[in-house]
């Protein structure tokens, strides 16, 4: 298991997708949108075929925290990260990855507002942006990416929050205490049920509410 940088879903939602995938995806739809985020809620048909073919998947209405990404890719065993414990599992989620070999995590915002971005394919984007009344200059990732072969996964959704929090009163320790894992497997059929999984009215992503449910 590998750990990337921290993201901050903006828009309160992540996307996770792969460049080549999503753009040939859009492009076969005749999208000329110029936010994806706004697009996908007036065509909720397209985006359900997007969700359903493994194309874009949706993380969502989730607090804007700054959450570590575990990731694991066809590994035998699953183990939890050092420090971490396990709120929830959701398995079986379907992504396929391109011939870019990479999958990209990047918020709703990114969708939203860096559209020119997206087709030009780039997979990361962060900024060093002023945090707290004392302004700290920390940096913020709104996409991050990771190679993995081209084909079709399964994978499981795991959230964690550190076993040991860490003090928020400190700027740059703000927000830090949760992060989610994604187990990626190998699968060699595209049969899946994404649209049930990803349908936020029967599937709490929130870390901090599914804890108080």
């Amino acid at each position: 298991m590998i750990q990337l940088n921290e993201i901050s879903p903006y828009g309160y939602g992540i996307f996770l997708y792969s460049p080549d995938v999503l753009t040939g995806f859009l492009k076969s739809e005749k999208c000329r949108a110029k936010k994806l985020c706004t697009y996908f809620n007036k065509n909720k048909d397209i985006f359900f075929k997007a969700i359903e073919n493994g194309i874009a998947l949706p993380i969502y209405q989730i607090t804007v925290n700054k959450y570590a990404i575990f990731v694991s890719i066809n590994e035998v065993n699953e183990k939890l990260p050092k420090g971490w414990e396990q709120v929830y599992k959701y398995e079986d989620f379907f992504i396929q990855v391109g011939s870019s070999n990479k999958l990209c995590w990047a918020s709703f915002d990114h969708f939203e507002y860096s559209e020119e971005l997206i087709h030009k394919r780039p997979t990361r984007c962060m900024q060093i942006i002023p945090h707290g009344p004392t302004e700290v200059m920390l940096p913020v990732h709104e996409a991050i990416d990771v190679e993995i072969p081209q084909g079709y996964y399964s994978f499981n959704l795991i959230a964690y929050r550190r076993i040991e929090p860490l003090d928020e009163t400190m700027e740059e320790n703000r927000s830090r205490n949760y992060a989610y894992g994604f187990i990626f497997k190998y699968t060699d059929t595209t049969k899946n049920e994404n649209l049930i999984k990803c349908d936020n009215e029967k599937t709490i992503f929130d870390i901090k509410r599914y804890s108080n449910v």
